[in-house]
């Protein structure tokens, strides 16, 4: 028989127009909840604000490593969104794909080689904060700073943005004693003729999981001991940290002007023993951490095995009654550890079934019970299997209550970490995302930027035909939040306040309307929807945003669900509505502030979601 040409599968040519473009599904789905997403970074931040309520701690939200395997850039929008303003990441790779998918909020990387001139560059032409660990590292950043200094007009050069590494007992990576006094030296030198800017100081803890341990306080004197030596060096450090996760539960004492936690963002418990878990403000913290991540895969073929007959690699699981088993498409090439080979459960329609057999590098297979037993019946091919998620009721194999498997329980099973766990998944997992990863929030932000750095992430979550309301008192940053909803969105148009156009449209990918509710619709109670559609817009009102400043009062009018969005000055009286406001029944034409926003007053942000 003549063999057939396979060159027209190669090249396509066969392929309908309903396969040859679309993406592929994989069998193995990994989860990913952004608003559990969300909550984990409201309940840190929060933690981190109530412990020192007049200076409260910042949160960076690390996202190294894929965002732990969750997708680092849908993590960032997510956390950023929700109470985060700086971003952490191990490498400079990881934080130019951040900016190379338009998140603009500051990105500390600190895991690179000194050597390395292109991927120094490439940090500094990013906007890239970088760790120094290292006299090398210094030098590197210095030497390529000081030749675009010699290049560039005083105004054009931007100081790369440095952050100092502390060895205080980890002995992993920070400036070693040996090395610190010249540090100092380098560091101020380069500081004081502005070739770079040294922002803060970091250390991490050996042992923050246990928190009781001696060595915890030790680490601190001699990180306090650091930062005394940097600033009497003339080194302004002004944004300090060391909290990972386990010390941003339990040590507020650490929390300086930010905390850096990674796993407990992404709901997984960071501490070793219960009695850690309530933190310095009253409540149990790690409680209400939500994991986010759940990894799962369908039934793809049932058989019926004999008595007698074995299963998987080596037989090392035999059947002593005919039994039913099932198979699941993920295996060690897909992170299941092959330790795991008869040491797991998966549960199916709410049911815990154990895996049999030795774990394969691209299956497993579960007994479901015996031949005609209810639970085999129960279980039909494409049915999914939960590998591991979060934590809930069901029914256990041995027919009593039981838990989901969660990576926990494999992490103790295999006794490791479930960082571990989580981060194993790879190479022909799907990732998909559900939630909109907003959930109802407040934080306190320091400057413009940072309100517009929150504004660009909110805007992620937003849809068409979505309304924001944007209500407080004049001055308070509602044009300037707008405005960075717009740069989120990728708009076109200068943003400026609505006051008297009515409506500003600016084109883009999802159109954005700017909309002054007062002017709108005056003393009228019409919905503010219907009133806006009356107008002569080329813009189609289902296919935009609509955001509206001045409509609180109004938004009682509206027919559809829309976020409240509500800006407070954060320092004394003045988060009260003046009288002048709109919302307390002034026109805010006759006392329009010029200054939208004073850039170095902090404001308080608050935004919930209102259902119909």
């Amino acid at each position: 028989m003549p063999i057939q040409s396979s060159s027209h599968a190669a090249s396509g040519d066969h392929l309908s127009a309903d396969s040859s473009d679309v993406a592929l599904p994989g069998l193995l789905t990994m989860t990913i909840d952004r608003d559990a997403l969300a909550h984990n970074a409201q309940v840190v931040a929060r933690n981190a604000q109530l412990a020192n309520p007049d200076h409260p701690a910042e949160l960076m939200a690390v996202v190294k490593a894929n965002g732990y395997n969750h997708g680092a850039v849908e993590a960032a929008r997510v956390f950023l969104a929700n109470g985060a303003t700086q971003l952490g990441v191990a490498t400079i790779t990881e934080a130019v794909e951040l900016r190379r998918a338009g998140i603009s909020a500051p990105i500390l990387a600190w895991i690179w080689n000194a050597d390395d001139h292109v991927s120094v560059k490439a940090a500094l032409d990013y906007g890239i904060d970088l760790g120094v660990p290292t006299l090398a590292h210094i030098r590197a950043i210095v030497d390529e700073a000081t030749k675009r200094k010699r290049f560039q007009e005083d105004w054009e050069f931007v100081p790369p943005r440095v952050t100092v590494m502390v060895d205080s007992g980890l002995s992993r990576s920070g400036i070693s004693p040996d090395q610190w006094d010249d540090a100092l030296k380098e560091l101020s030198a380069a500081s004081s003729d502005s070739i770079i800017d040294v922002t803060g100081a970091f250390t991490h803890l050996a042992s923050a999981d246990a928190a009781d341990n001696p060595s915890n306080n030790r680490q601190k004197a001699q990180f306090d001991a650091a930062i005394e030596e940097l600033q009497a060096a003339g080194i302004p450090v002004r944004i300090n940290h060391m909290c990972n996760s386990p010390a941003s539960v339990t040590r507020p004492d650490m929390f300086y002007q930010m905390v850096r936690p990674g796993v407990a963002l992404y709901g997984m418990d960071p501490l070793e023993e219960p009695a850690d878990r309530t933190s310095s403000t009253g409540f149990s913290l790690t409680s209400q951490l939500k994991p986010a991540m759940t990894l799962s895969a369908p039934i793809v073929a049932k058989r019926l095995v004999k008595a007698g007959e074995s299963v998987s690699y080596g037989g090392t699981w035999t059947a002593d009654v005919d039994t039913v088993t099932g198979v699941v498409p993920a295996g060690y090439a897909d992170g299941i550890p092959r330790a795991l080979s008869g040491r797991m459960e998966v549960a199916i329609n709410g049911r815990r079934y154990p895996q049999i057999g030795r774990v394969c590098m691209d299956q497993i297979v579960v007994a479901l019970g015996p031949a005609g037993s209810e639970q085999a019946s129960a279980v039909h091919q494409g049915d999914e299997a939960i590998i591991f998620g979060p934590p809930g009721e069901c029914i256990g194999s041995n027919g009593k209550p039981a838990s989901l498997p969660t990576a926990t329980e494999l992490a103790e099973t295999l006794g490791t970490i479930h960082y571990e766990i989580l981060t194993s998944p790879h190479t022909r997992v799907h990732r998909r995302y559900v939630g909109r990863g907003l959930v109802d929030g407040r934080v306190r932000v320091r400057n413009a930027e940072a309100t517009q750095t929150l504004a660009e992430s909110i805007a992620h979550a937003l849809r068409p035909g979505d309304v924001v309301v944007l209500d407080g008192p004049l001055g308070a940053g509602k044009t300037t939040f707008t405005q960075g909803l717009a740069r989120g969105l990728h708009v076109s148009g200068r943003v400026t306040s609505p006051t008297f156009t009515i409506a500003r449209e600016h084109p883009g990918p999802v159109p954005l309307i700017h909309v002054d509710a007062y002017r709108l619709l005056g003393d009228t109670t019409t919905d503010p929807i219907g009133a806006l559609d009356s107008l002569d817009l080329d813009t189609r009102i289902p296919d935009s945003i609509v955001v509206a400043e001045w409509a609180a009062d109004m938004a009682d009018a509206l027919e559809q669900d829309y976020l409240l969005i509500r800006l407070e000055r954060a320092t004394g009286g003045s988060e009260k509505s003046d009288g002048n406001d709109a919302s307390a029944g002034g026109d805010p034409s006759t006392s329009a502030d010029p200054v939208d926003f004073d850039e170095d007053e902090p404001r308080v942000i608050s935004w919930t979601w209102v259902r119909r």
